[in-house]
């Protein structure tokens, strides 16, 4: 994102590097408290796998026009002490209240309003992989700011609009010869998810040598998130889809999960 004036108490946020391929995590486990890095990507400009990034609830600072990060129970703190860390706080003060401002090409400037030695910038700092970061630097200190980007939605329900919601079944809607909607007692399923948490759901019927993977969804995604979905629709050894599509989490009911392209193309799997 790259205008302030649209964020709002409540807003649920990630913190990114500026090319979003690596988003704040959990907190280190060492003597230096920072923000781990953990993969994250995005497409057209959209978040599309969140993986195991912290998903950040925006608070009131402690002054007009500052925010608080809230991560759950805890929020991003300055240091009150003189190291390069980015610590929690159990509530908000001045060392947990910054200024967030953005500029055009989505780099943030994220500045505490107390803080320990200049040390009031929040930072991303890529060191190869080992210890990469987000923490507090001095000023004069060349690292980049993050990006943020702000998630569409929470919550269950759906979009009415949407016509996909009129499929009820578990499977693949892409339009006209690609369709596989979910048979009970002919179709098998199998649901597995990686280690950065990314689901594939596969579809498999035997008697006519067919198997459809659907992979993309994450367990963080709530209604309204963008999503970039692979379909791999295979007969025998003849590959009948192979595709990337950018969608949304559209409804969640109990383990259904509706993703949609918005003009009724999409999937229907199971988290």
């Amino acid at each position: 994102m790259t205008d302030v004036s649209t964020l709002a108490v409540g807003d649920k946020i990630i913190i990114t590097n500026l090319d979003a391929s690596h988003g704040l995590g959990p907190v280190s486990t060492g003597s230096t408290v920072y923000r781990q890095v953990v993969e994250v990507s995005a497409l057209d400009n959209i978040l599309n796998n969140i993986g195991t990034a912290t998903v950040l609830t925006l608070k009131a600072g402690t002054q007009a026009n500052s925010w608080a990060f809230e991560d759950g129970s805890n929020y991003l703190s300055a240091p009150t002490a003189d190291s390069n860390s980015l610590p929690n706080a159990s509530e908000i003060t001045d060392y947990s209240s910054w200024i967030i401002s953005i500029d055009n090409d989505g780099q943030a400037t994220i500045e505490a309003l107390a803080f320990a030695n200049d040390r009031k910038f929040m930072r991303y700092n890529y060191n190869g992989g080992n210890a990469s970061r987000f923490s507090t630097y001095k000023s004069g200190v060349n690292l980049p700011g993050p990006a943020i980007y702000r998630r569409s939605a929470s919550g269950n329900g759906s979009a009415p609009a949407d016509p996909l919601l009129a499929r009820t079944e578990y499977g693949c809607y892409l339009g006209t010869g690609l369709e596989w909607a979910f048979a009970a007692g002919v179709d098998q399923v199998t649901r597995a998810y990686s280690a950065d948490g990314v689901l594939t759901y596969t579809l498999i019927n035997s008697g006519s040598v067919e198997e459809l993977e659907i992979s993309g969804y994450t367990r963080g995604l709530v209604k309204g998130d963008p999503v970039s979905v692979t379909v791999n629709w295979r007969q025998g050894t003849t590959s009948v889809l192979s595709q990337t599509y950018v969608m949304r989490v559209v409804k969640e009911a109990g383990p259904k999960v509706w993703l949609s392209d918005g003009a009724g193309l999409g999937v229907i799997i199971k988290k």
